[in-house]
């Protein structure tokens, strides 16, 4: 059994009493500021108390992880590459910046006496990455460096909504990570699954997880472009789209009239027939590789979805016995 040393360990009462405390400052500071601010805006409040909110919820999460063992179990880990026991060495702090707070975590820590190699089990537990910032803040930053107009503005939109203090460059380096991490899977999901597979062999196929599957009827539209790329020549992009198709039910049908749009203002709708409307759309585009003529690009063959009907249009005429785009 590991020799642990519990000083970074609180007792639930004692956390508790911290916490406290640190609640009764919060609430002295915040009515001390607004005794100086008497004419202060809701909004002007809410931005006081965000500037502490995550240090103070930093804290509240600190002291309760200290309830628990910090990583610091029973028994020692073994090592993953000799499979000894680990010796505890420990604890070491680790600063992490989320969406809500900002925490400074104390973790059990563990070294292999023959490897030399070490590990603080908390952060596989906890899900913490190697830098300092919570998966939650890597996330929301590539999704803002994808939606805004630029990394600086995503930076500072991000930065603004949650006072985290992040930079253009940093954004710039966690979309690219995501965008990777995005690509790379995609690029494995080609390599598993076929490009073509008949009906009979789609038993064989139920591995492949769907993502929000079409049940019963589905649209599938493909259209391409050629583009002329510097130092590459032309080239061929192609994309697909798939939607869900519907049928309009009368009253659907009577709103949709009075708005006089055909239903097509709303949100997640586009396209459709009289009776029908098509929801529930997923994209996905292809650049071919150099040298490859339109007419090699199949439209129709390579459909893999789950559906009792493929209602199928392609503008760009492409041949269904060309060779197929991956998904």
């Amino acid at each position: 059994m590991a020799e642990q040393d519990t000083s970074a360990r609180r007792t639930a009462s004692a956390a508790r009493e911290a916490f406290m405390k640190r609640a009764e400052e919060l609430w002295d500071e915040f009515n001390a500021w607004y005794d100086d601010h008497p004419d202060a805006t809701f909004d002007e409040m809410e931005e006081e108390l965000g500037l502490q909110r995550r240090t103070v919820l930093g804290e509240l999460l600190e002291l309760s992880l200290q309830r628990r063992d910090l990583g610091a179990g029973p028994e020692a880990p073994a090592c993953e590459r000799c499979g000894r026991p680990m010796v505890f060495k420990g604890y070491g702090r680790k600063k992490v910046h989320g969406l809500e707070v900002d925490a400074e975590i104390p973790r059990a820590y563990y070294v292999c006496p023959h490897c030399k190699v070490g590990v603080f089990p908390l952060d596989q537990r906890l899900h913490l990455r190697r830098d300092s910032w919570s998966e939650g803040v890597v996330r929301e930053a590539a999704r803002l460096g994808t939606t805004q107009p630029s990394f600086a503005i995503a930076s500072e939109t991000l930065s603004r909504l949650t006072h985290l203090g992040i930079s253009e460059s940093t954004v710039w380096r966690h979309h690219g990570e995501v965008a990777g991490a995005i690509e790379q899977k995609l690029e494995n999901e080609e390599q598993e699954v076929p490009y073509l597979f008949s009906w009979s062999e789609l038993e064989a196929m139920e591995w492949v997880a769907p993502q929000r599957p079409v049940e019963e009827h589905a649209s599938v539209s493909i259209d391409g472009l050629t583009i002329r790329i510097r130092e590459e020549g032309y080239r061929e992009v192609k994309m697909v789209s798939v939607s869900e198709v519907v049928v309009v039910t009368e009253g659907e049908a009577s709103s949709e009239a009075e708005m006089g749009t055909g239903g097509r203002e709303e949100e997640g709708v586009r396209g459709g027939a009289d009776g029908l409307k098509l929801v529930s759309h997923s994209y996905r585009a292809v650049l071919g590789e150099p040298g490859w003529p339109s007419e090699r690009l199949s439209c129709g063959r390579d459909n893999g979805w789950k559906s009792k009907r493929l209602c199928i249009s392609c503008p760009c005429g492409a041949k269904s016995e060309a060779r197929p785009f991956g998904r």
